[in-house]
């Protein structure tokens, strides 16, 4: 093989184990946000509130809206998939097939709307181009439809304001109150307080059963172990093919300096390739942690020159000591 296809052959190796890598990160990434749906794009950093405290669900967001609380979201939760929500702020949405989600207006409101699941929209009543949901005898308008096809859980939720739940509505002790938002940590006691209640951790990885770790880390701990193998494999490659480039008749010292130019000119040329790879990989496959895909795409890199120095120092120290025993003989 000549010395021009045995680059491309690494070069090729070496891009395509950077693409190798985005993929994996980004299965990763679209893992998690299948997980963030099922749990109504509550991270884990959200809390419980633990309130006994007999409000209606309008009052309840009557007292948070008079709060200085900003940037948050509190669900209250009934049974059947039906979600109670105020909100102010930035705190993230839901994927929107159709329509919007809903305002800070819209949870002050004491006017009833709502924001269904893709399962729900054949229920749905359209009249003077506005689409309604019969809930108990009264029409909600809805005001748009969420839907995603990795999570069924929130394909067949219902979400309302809680400012218009009116007062047939679940009471506050009747209901499950989940909290977040940017700083939701620093605000969960004053949460607590208004609310009546305590606020403690959400138990993020337990609500959805024991499998969840393996499901949303653990494959991506084992890809993450291959991808190491194959770089450390490259570098082997890398070596061999540097070792039979040299003369065989170099002496130590030239053939270490030799040594040591190659590896810094790969290292140079690998830094280019993973560069090239990382952008590729950024525009090719979904990543919504960017910056968690270049950090590791830079690990292979320092793996790969890492061992390919050892090998080459490893490999030199044998020849030496070869030759200082035959100078000696």
């Amino acid at each position: 093989m000549s010395t021009l296809k045995r680059l491309f052959f690494l070069a090729a190796a070496w891009v395509l184990l950077i693409l190798g890598a985005g993929w994996v990160w980004s299965t990763h990434d679209q893992t998690e946000y299948a997980e963030l749906l099922d749990h109504y794009n509550l991270s884990e950093q959200a809390v419980t509130v633990s309130t006994k405290a007999d409000l209606t669900l309008p009052q309840a967001a009557a007292k948070l809206a008079k709060s200085k609380l900003t940037n948050l979201q509190v669900q209250f939760r009934t049974s059947g998939g039906r979600v109670y929500m105020y909100g102010n702020g930035h705190y993230g949405t839901l994927p929107l097939d159709s329509g919007q989600w809903f305002s800070d207006a819209d949870f002050q409101s004491p006017l009833p709307v709502t924001v269904v699941g893709a399962d729900h929209e054949k229920q749905l009543t359209t009249g003077s181009h506005q689409q309604y949901l019969k809930q108990a005898g009264q029409y909600l308008p809805v005001l748009g439809v969420v839907s995603s096809p990795r999570s069924q859980r929130l394909n067949r939720a219902i979400f309302l304001n809680a400012s218009g739940a009116g007062p047939a509505a679940p009471r506050l002790d009747d209901v499950k109150v989940y909290a977040d938002g940017e700083n939701i940590q620093k605000q969960k006691g004053q949460l607590a307080r208004l609310l009546g209640g305590k606020a403690a951790n959400y138990q993020y990885r337990q609500h959805l059963g024991g499998t969840d770790w393996w499901q949303t880390s653990g494959l991506t701990t084992v890809w993450c172990v291959v991808l190491g193998l194959f770089a450390v494999l490259i570098a082997w490659i890398a070596q061999w093919f540097v070792k039979n480039t040299l003369p065989a008749e170099l002496k130590s010292p030239q053939r270490q300096r030799a040594l040591r130019g190659l590896w810094v000119r790969l290292c140079g040329y690998s830094a280019l390739l993973t560069v090239a790879g990382t952008i590729a990989a950024n525009w090719w496959f979904y990543l919504t942690d960017r910056p968690r895909f270049v950090i590791f795409a830079a690990a292979l890199w320092v793996i790969a020159t890492g061992t390919l120095y050892g090998l080459l120092m490893r490999k030199h120290g044998k020849r030496r000591d070869r030759h200082d025993i035959t100078r000696g003989l």
